[in-house]
């Protein structure tokens, strides 16, 4: 909804396109919030929900696309810990913007939800406090939504079934950082490490049936990076 917003608004501040930079593979949880961003460059005035239904309808087919669409919702508010914003220090306080903004959300032909990309859980700090801890449950909900079945569908041709394939395998890739977010967050190192642990073993069995749709490297140092401390700003 915000690259939308954004990217309509464009022209009334004088530019007529966009140049950014994007990482490749990321199909997996990315394709939601680009097709928003090229429908929008094209059409300006077409309203995000026409945007998003359509996006749904043509991954998930018409007679698929309301109920997927209503369920990524349901993963976009299950997800809102991942855009509250805080890395968690030592005391879990919140120090910093959150995760490295690899991705929005769960997704089976697009990200999650229809609120584009979230960025990842980040590292969380090592620590429970009372933020930390509160964020820590989060994640461990968010997890646990992650595992859940998919709606049922009618699988009318490949298209539908490619999606739908997409949307197992995002949510659990999210499910498992959020894994290792909920367990850093409540200081269980051990814990921690044996989701993260799980993490890269899952991406290393996904690198070849799911090569076009993520970056392994990439996912790699997202999970390696969320048990760096990073310095607090001066």
């Amino acid at each position: 909804r915000t690259i939308h917003t954004d990217v309509a608004n464009l022209r009334a501040r004088g530019l007529n396109g966009v140049v950014n930079c994007q990482q490749q593979r990321v199909f997996a949880d990315m394709s939601l919030p680009m097709y928003v961003y090229a429908a929008t460059l094209l059409q300006p005035d077409r309203s995000f929900d026409e945007i998003v239904g359509g996006f749904f309808s043509e991954a998930f087919s018409p007679a698929n696309g309301p109920r997927f669409r209503a369920f990524f919702e349901g993963l976009t508010a299950a997800s809102e810990v991942m855009r509250l914003g805080g890395r968690g220090g030592p005391e879990g306080e919140g120090n910093g913007p959150e995760g490295d903004g690899s991705g929005p959300e769960g997704d089976g032909n697009g990200p999650e939800g229809d609120g584009g990309g979230a960025g990842g859980p980040g590292d969380g700090g090592d620590g429970a406090g009372r933020g930390g801890a509160r964020r820590a449950e989060a994640y461990g909900a968010l997890a646990k939504a992650m595992e859940g079945p998919v709606p049922e569908y009618e699988c009318g041709d490949i298209g539908v079934a490619e999606s739908v394939r997409l949307l197992r395998f995002s949510m659990a890739m999210y499910g498992h950082l959020a894994r290792v977010a909920a367990a850093r967050l409540a200081g269980d190192a051990g814990k921690a490490e044996g989701a993260a642990e799980a993490a890269r073993a899952f991406a290393a069995r996904s690198a070849a049936q799911f090569e076009s749709a993520f970056d392994y490297n990439a996912l790699v140092r997202h999970i390696d990076g969320m048990f760096v401390k990073k310095a607090k700003p001066s």
